[in-house]
């Protein structure tokens, strides 16, 4: 706008209603009035469009009592929510995996944690913490052994 229409603009709508006494003392700041601009752009914009992205299957893959072999994923995770057991290894993403073929035991224990550990002052003072565990159990051996004298 130019001073010429804000003049105008201010003598026509707040003169009558303030006084021109008032008006004169607010027109510096009537006239560091600005236009707004266009809120969109006119184009399509290339960003966010990353809204839905498909999940990314965090969950436990293997349920209790399902048979494993060695390296299968037990758990994708982001932090430590399933805790590992017997035969169960910790990946670099919190991957729970299988050390062993068996049988998936899914269980909550006690624990005891590190005396370095926060939560060691806690469990000193008499109170139980719980975590669910992961473990592998193996099939047992079976004796197929022979004494050498008997070959």
């Amino acid at each position: 706008m130019t001073s010429r229409l804000l003049s105008l603009v201010r003598n026509t709508l707040f003169s009558p209603l303030l006084g021109t006494d008032v008006v004169q003392m607010c027109a510096p700041l009537l006239c560091t009035l600005s236009i707004r601009g266009k809120a969109k752009k006119t184009q399509g914009s290339t960003r966010n469009k990353h809204k839905n992205t498909p999940g990314k299957h965090r969950r436990l893959i293997k349920e209790d009592g399902e048979w494993v072999e060695r390296g299968n994923v037990l758990v994708r995770q982001r932090g430590l929510y399933y805790y590992p057991g017997q035969h169960v290894t910790v990946g670099h993403d919190k991957t729970l995996r299988a050390l062993e073929p068996g049988f998936v035991a899914v269980s909550l224990e006690d624990i005891e944690p590190a005396p370095s550990s926060p939560l060691a002052e806690y469990v000193a003072s008499g109170n139980q913490v719980k975590r669910i565990f992961v473990h592998v159990l193996p099939l047992p051996r079976t004796g197929k052994y022979r004494l050498s004298e008997l070959i």
